[in-house]
């Protein structure tokens, strides 16, 4: 299940809605990953993606991404929701 994080209650997993907005967050069998890892997750689950989860999941790609999301791609899409926000 996806949550709306305008309407769910992130305080059982310990972040805020602006934590939540900043990263993707996923919950899986009990426990709270974030970043790329978490996109792996949710990639996995959607037969449709299933094929880019084993791309970025290689080694050597899933070590390039994570600084590609942490420093790059997080920043700019949490910069569009707050400008989504202010309008």
């Amino acid at each position: 299940a996806f949550h709306d994080l305008t309407t769910c209650d992130l305080a059982p997993y310990g972040l805020s809605k602006d934590d939540a907005a900043r990263r993707l967050y996923v919950l899986h069998q009990g426990a709270m990953t974030s970043g790329v890892d978490a996109f792996l997750i949710l990639w996995r689950e959607m037969p449709k993606f299933r094929w880019l989860s084993r791309i970025v999941g290689l080694p050597g790609v899933r070590h390039l991404a994570r600084p590609v999301y942490d420093y790059i791609l997080a920043p700019a899409l949490y910069a569009l929701h707050r400008r989504r926000q202010r309008a």
